[in-house]
């Protein structure tokens, strides 16, 4: 849409009037069932631009998208919430969601990335095998 390029185009450096019309028309958007608005507004809220770093936010668009409608949104929102340190600090619920999301998408690809990407949250981190002590 207009709104998304303009806002990805310009960022932050939008005017704050333009800012919050994006966001207003967005938001009705995402919650008209728009899919790409939803994902479009729970990532830049991810990211925090040009809105602003809000996990809550973010999870509340991820929420409002139907499981396996726009697949690739939902793994690219998957894929950024992966590396959101409050997301992971909760263990990556939000991830988890968009994951799961894209992963109950018809794409075969995208299907195959997310499932692969939520078996690698699930698997445990080994620990690092004990340096070898140096001997005199």
């Amino acid at each position: 849409s207009t709104l998304l390029r303009t806002l990805k185009a310009h960022g932050p450096g939008c005017p704050p009037p333009t800012i919050q019309q994006s966001l207003d028309a967005l938001t009705v958007q995402a919650k008209s069932g728009h899919v790409g608005a939803g994902a479009a507004l729970g990532q830049m809220y991810v990211t925090g631009v040009p809105f602003g770093h809000d996990l809550e936010k973010a999870q509340m668009y991820l929420a409002l998208m139907p499981a396996g409608k726009n697949p690739k949104a939902a793994l690219r929102l998957g894929i950024t919430l992966l590396s959101d340190p409050e997301d992971k600090a909760q263990g990556h619920p939000a991830a988890r969601a968009a994951l799961a999301k894209a992963a109950a998408g018809s794409d075969l690809g995208t299907s195959l990335t997310a499932t692969t990407l939520l078996g690698q949250l699930d698997t445990p981190v080994a620990p690092a095998p004990p340096t070898p002590k140096a001997t005199p």
